[in-house]
């Protein structure tokens, strides 16, 4: 399922779904949402994840996705084997959604990859801030591509002289991406 659909794309773009530029403003709008997500490292639409974590003897765990929309399941293993192994009962910790952190109130015991969660993370519907970025990046990749600008740092012409950026976002899109970015923990 794409982030934005096309019609709000073209909506945005001022264009007509009938122009001949709309199947390179998919191929374009299809792009930054790849790498959007990538920058910011997570999955943006509600996903399922099954993941195992080290246990550092912490009261606190930081999942890789937040924010945790369902939290299915946490369970504890004894062993590497994962033979033994108890789920943890819903009253023994606590779920912090919007931070994708998990506290334990006995804490979560030593151990490397004994820590097993079910959840589902991502939003639904996708924050408008977002979709605003996608969209200012999509226009200025479309003016580029119409301009035959693709790749140019700089144009003089006489005494006019025009830079544009390196190929990164614009600040005011980084801004709104770097709220949503994956910190390492």
């Amino acid at each position: 399922m794409a982030i934005i659909s096309d019609k709000e794309i073209l909506d945005f773009l001022g264009i007509d779904d009938d122009a001949e530029e709309v199947e390179i403003i998919k191929q374009i709008l299809n792009s930054v949402e790849k790498d959007v997500q990538t920058y910011i490292d997570r999955n943006l639409e509600v996903s399922t994840y099954k993941e195992y974590y080290d246990g550092t003897g912490s009261r606190n765990l930081f999942l890789r996705n937040k924010p945790i929309t369902v939290f299915t399941k946490l369970r504890v293993y004894d062993s590497r084997y994962r033979d033994n192994y108890t789920d943890i009962d819903e009253d023994d910790y606590l779920v912090y959604e919007d931070e994708g952190r998990l506290y334990a109130f006995n804490g979560f015991p030593l151990g490397k990859q004994n820590i097993y969660v079910e959840y589902n993370s991502g939003y639904d519907p996708i924050p408008s801030d977002i979709k605003f970025a996608i969209k200012r990046i999509v226009k200025e990749m479309y003016r580029q591509h119409t301009e035959n600008s693709e790749g140019l740092t700089s144009f003089s012409l006489g005494d006019q002289s025009i830079s544009f950026e390196d190929g990164s976002f614009s600040k005011q899109v980084t801004r709104i991406l770097e709220y949503y970015r994956r910190i390492p923990v």
